[in-house]
């Protein structure tokens, strides 16, 4: 039996053909798709949408919405001004004021009421001209006083009664009562004697005579009239000025060389 020996160039051939097939058996196999069909590249969009091909043209937007309110909704209704500087009125415009306005009060047009009787009328004209005298000499404590305080005093008489001496002219005007138009003379002599003073003498003297007991005398007068007068803007105005009168008395009483 003969022994076969391989030929160096078949030993070659075998080793080669080796090599070629241990390369074959380690590169994996690569899937070609089928026939007919096209490989389509991954495609990346919204999460969900993973595999499918996105739309050549994207979908509608909804239209923006418009910032006016919706067609069925009526607009809220116009607020009318608040008119704060007219304060309401039972008055029909233009028509006078009622019986309770009073002359001294600065109302225009006060409705004038009957004549005053007897007992107002003097009442009127006593208290217009004490309040003459009141202005007259009060004046003269402003020029003469000495203490500050006495010249305050007086000057707050001459502003206050001037202003009650000007409403109680008024309300005698719409009466047709006449008013005197001078200091009586009593009055008259009292300013006198007080001239004749300077100093701390004078603003004793005019404290304890103007301040006190003239003012004294004024109150139980008003107090009186209140009760017994029958018009009704009279004692309107009397009760208006009471109070003030009043406080004369208590200023007064308050100051240097009233209870000396």
């Amino acid at each position: 039996m003969k022994s076969s020996k391989m030929t160096p160039l078949a030993v070659a051939l075998a080793a080669s053909l080796l090599v070629g097939c241990q390369k074959r058996e380690q590169t994996p196999p690569t899937s070609e798709p089928p026939a007919g069909t096209t490989a389509s590249a991954p495609t990346t969009g919204a999460p969900g949408t993973m595999g499918q091909t996105p739309s050549a043209t994207p979908p509608a937007m909804p239209p923006a919405t418009s910032a006016s309110p919706p067609t069925d909704m009526a607009p809220p209704a116009a607020t009318p001004p608040a008119s704060a500087a007219s304060p309401t009125s039972s008055l029909e415009p233009g028509a006078p004021a009622g019986p309770s306005a009073l002359p001294g009060d600065g109302v225009p047009g006060a409705v004038a009421a009957g004549p005053l009787n007897t007992a107002d009328k003097t009442f009127v004209a006593k208290v217009a001209a004490g309040g003459l005298y009141e202005v007259e000499v009060a004046k003269l404590a402003v020029d003469k006083a000495n203490d500050p305080a006495v010249k305050s005093f007086a000057t707050m008489l001459v502003d206050q009664h001037s202003a009650a001496n000007a409403e109680l002219k008024a309300l005698a005007a719409m009466r047709d009562v006449k008013l005197p138009d001078t200091v009586p003379p009593d009055k008259k002599h009292v300013m006198t004697e007080l001239g004749k003073k300077s100093g701390a003498s004078f603003d004793q003297a005019f404290v304890k005579q103007v301040g006190i007991k003239d003012h004294e005398a004024n109150i139980k007068l008003f107090e009186s009239a209140s009760k017994d007068t029958k018009d009704a803007q009279l004692k309107a105005w009397v009760d208006k000025t009471l109070p003030t009168l009043k406080d004369h008395l208590g200023a007064a009483q308050k100051l240097p060389g009233a209870t000396s």
